[in-house]
């Protein structure tokens, strides 16, 4: 009856697809989404991701959002993640009550905004085949209350923005920052 329901999806075929086009879990109520993809999962502009619960991506696959996502708990990326090409102005952002962990690479010539209450771990390196960030504006924001920590390098097109109620930035290996239009702020 009235939800919220889990969806899980599980793809076995390296060149299968599973697209997302529309809103995810506004209309009807997800609690946890779960994806265990061996090819690539796609989520357009108009597909933002709002959940009560948790997002976890697992598989071999890659996975490519162009929408913002939205959780109660924790968002885990155990796959590489690429920003999508029609990102929307300002950036994407990824919003989530608890932690945001990134096991694998993150890619994407667009900005994005991190907003977690927990900590926000990238595993793998930001922008090891294409720099994070369009250039224009931050590249990458960070508006997380808790701690982020980069275990790998990290290569943008611009500056790295902290908010000043933000939780401690660590970077455990290179850093390097393209000249974009914005130098990088930490408080």
């Amino acid at each position: 009856s009235g939800g919220p329901w889990d969806l899980t999806i599980i793809t076995t075929d390296v060149d299968s697809t599973v697209r997302f086009n529309q809103a995810v879990g506004t209309a009807l109520g997800l609690n946890d989404l779960n994806l265990t993809n061996a090819g690539q999962v796609v989520f357009a502009s108009a597909a933002n991701v709002l959940l009560s619960g948790s997002l976890l991506q697992n598989g071999t696959g890659g996975l490519e959002t162009s929408a913002d996502f939205n959780v109660t708990y924790d968002m885990t990326f155990n796959g590489p993640v690429t920003l999508g090409a029609t990102t929307p102005p300002g950036g994407l952002t990824l919003t989530a009550g608890d932690e945001i962990t990134f096991n694998s690479t993150l890619d994407g010539s667009h900005d994005l905004i991190l907003n977690a209450t927990g900590t926000t771990t990238f595993v793998g390196a930001v922008g090891s085949i294409h720099r994070i960030g369009d250039g224009i504006a931050e590249a990458l924001t960070i508006d997380s209350s808790g701690p982020t920590i980069f275990q790998s390098t990290v290569r943008t097109n611009s500056g790295i923005s902290q908010f000043n109620d933000s939780g401690r930035i660590t970077f455990q290996s290179d850093v390097n920052l393209a000249a974009g239009d914005t130098s990088s702020t930490f408080f």
